[in-house]
């Protein structure tokens, strides 16, 4: 399964309605008159405009979904934390997130996730991970990612590839029409196995990976980098934190190289991991070897220790999969 989260704080003028109290994504009716949400970037109902593009309700919240303050001027509507319905009825301050109720005081859902098996490391009450500020749940089940990894899938994609990618407003793929496509590009076929899984491949683009390790890239000057990670149950090196698997990209990266980077992991690395379940698999491995070269400054051979890749069968998958993200790129900008 695939996800990601919009970042988005705008006011919408869309709304579908039948009935005295309609709410959508974007706002509700009530007593006949429109109103309209405007949300941060988590989803989260901060403000509430009437018709006149008056506020007529101010919100702030404790990380896990606590009202901070609350300021209604002007009728009322129980859609708060992650725009999710805040059942205040006997004092109770339980949210409704569909497949389970939350009690943000605790803070910890009511009832155990049902997918708590894959993520054994876990609470099966914990709500994002215990990191709300950086995740968000839209239904109890699943947890979301960044919205730049949005644009790198697509980037890495033919245009006509790209069509078949489309996320909600919550930032969920599409599978169903994910795979309506035909193509049978190797990143296509990679992107379907991924969205189809029962594991969860969060993609992300962040400055640090889960240790806290930068990313970088100062090729161009001394051949060096650390471009991004995929971070498995498990694995040797850069494990995942919590059973799921990271697909992280460096947001220090330029456009091209984050789309290169994410075809490298997701559909290289991530890939590997869907299809043997086995994390050495999925990973770079090495070998050292020594050689003698000359020292022209001492004017001695000397020995000089590198490392030899010996996952072959990993190594030409990337050097497939990102060289068509980079064809695909390229295509878009015309070159």
């Amino acid at each position: 399964m695939i996800t990601s989260t919009p970042h988005r704080h705008t006011k919408k003028r869309l709304i579908k309605t039948v009935g005295a109290h309609t709410p959508c994504s974007c706002g509700y009716i009530q007593g006949g008159e429109l109103y309209f949400y405007i949300k941060d970037y988590q989803g989260n109902v901060r403000m509430v405009l009437n018709q006149a593009n008056q506020p007529v309700e101010i919100n702030s919240y404790y990380p896990y979904g606590g009202l901070m303050a609350a300021t209604t001027t002007e009728g009322s509507q129980p859609y708060k934390y992650g725009t999710k319905e805040l059942d205040r009825e006997n004092g109770l301050d339980w949210y409704d997130f569909h497949a389970r109720q939350m009690d943000p005081i605790v803070p910890r859902f009511t009832s155990p996730d049902p997918k708590c098996e894959k993520y054994y490391a876990i609470s099966p009450y914990a709500y994002c991970a215990a990191n709300p500020i950086a995740y968000v749940d839209p239904n109890g089940e699943d947890i979301k990612a960044d919205e730049l990894s949005r644009r790198n899938i697509c980037n890495a994609l033919t245009k006509e590839e790209s069509e078949y990618v489309r996320f909600d407003n919550n930032g969920k793929l599409d599978v169903q029409l994910l795979n309506r496509s035909k193509s049978t590009s190797d990143n296509m076929i990679a992107l379907k196995a991924l969205a189809n899984s029962k594991v969860k491949y969060n993609f992300m683009v962040a400055d640090k990976d889960h240790r806290g390790v930068e990313y970088y890239d100062t090729s161009e000057t001394d051949g060096n980098f650390y471009r991004g990670t995929t971070e498995m149950p498990n694995a040797e090196v850069n494990p995942s934190p919590d059973g799921k698997v990271y697909i992280i990209v460096g947001k220090i990266l330029s456009e091209k190289q984050q789309a290169l980077t994410t075809a490298h992991e997701a559909f290289g690395h991530a890939y590997f991991y869907e299809i043997f379940r086995d994390t050495e698999k999925a990973s770079h491995t090495y070998k050292q070897e020594g050689r003698m070269v000359w020292d022209e400054e001492l004017m001695v051979n000397g020995l000089e220790t590198i490392k030899i890749p010996t996952n072959i069968l990993l190594e030409k998958r990337i050097k497939i999969v990102t060289n068509i993200a980079q064809q695909n790129y390229e295509s878009r900008l015309g070159k």
